[in-house]
């Protein structure tokens, strides 16, 4: 392991950079294989028939809804994001 206080060799360098481009072909599947997952996810999440909401644990604001939630609330995403439920309880 190189300590910052001290200078790499260019041994220790070339090997450095010899390992990140190993690594690279598998980074890159690794990221293809994640959008490739999330499409999925995005994809049931929308078509789903039943209310799914997504919020932020931090503070309940809204951060996506799906088509069913449109359909059984009767709101369009413009006007559930970026509120929480409780700003929605007080608009009724």
């Amino acid at each position: 392991m190189i300590h910052m206080s001290e200078k790499p060799t260019y041994e220790e360098l070339l090997k450095r950079v010899l390992e990140f481009e190993k690594a690279e072909p598998e980074h890159k599947q690794t990221e293809k294989t994640l959008r490739e997952s999330e499409d999925i996810y995005r994809k049931a999440f929308m078509a789903s028939p039943d209310s799914i909401v997504i919020t932020r644990l931090s503070d309940g604001m809204f951060v996506s809804i799906n088509k069913g939630f449109t359909e059984i609330t009767g709101y369009e995403e413009e006007d559930i994001i970026g509120k929480t439920s409780l700003e929605m309880q007080r608009r009724h």
